[in-house]
């Protein structure tokens, strides 16, 4: 068993990802399934290797993502799905060709596989939700800024 407590899931430096987010945000993983990897080794250790097994080739993610005020992803997608299970803050998610939709506390928003999307926090609002990601992303260009 593994236990992480809402206050070590909250415990995020930020970090910036130009290729991926257009400012800070801080990303935990809280557990991951990797191809090929040991059942007895920590999603953490798992998390961070290079090369095959990285968080770029896992089966499934659970993560807790905190954006900073007005933060958003770039355009991606993954290839099994994504579900986000908002938990605090504001902000805002849109899949390609449709508009951009409000969320808050409580709000969970699913991505079927090879959805391209973005979300992100709303201007003056942070964002905190927990990602359930399977397949492999794939990122493209920046994402226009939302309305508001």
């Amino acid at each position: 068993m593994r236990l992480t407590t809402r206050a070590d899931s909250m415990l995020m430096r930020p970090q910036s990802e130009p290729d991926r987010f257009t400012g800070e945000a801080g990303f935990r993983v809280l557990h991951v399934s990797t191809w090929g990897s040991s059942a007895s080794e920590s999603p953490a250790r798992q998390s961070g290797r290079r090369g095959e097994g990285t968080w770029n080739s896992f089966a499934a993610n659970v993560s807790m993502v905190r954006y900073e005020t007005g933060v958003r992803t770039h355009w991606h997608s993954h290839s099994g799905g994504q579900v986000l299970y908002i938990v605090e803050g504001e902000g805002w998610v849109q899949s390609r060709g449709d508009e951009a939709h409000s969320v808050g506390p409580g709000d969970a928003v699913s991505f079927a596989p090879g959805e391209v999307h973005w979300h992100g926090a709303k201007v003056g609002r942070t964002l905190a939700h927990v990602t359930f990601t399977m397949g492999r992303p794939t990122w493209f260009e920046e994402a226009a800024a939302p309305p508001g």
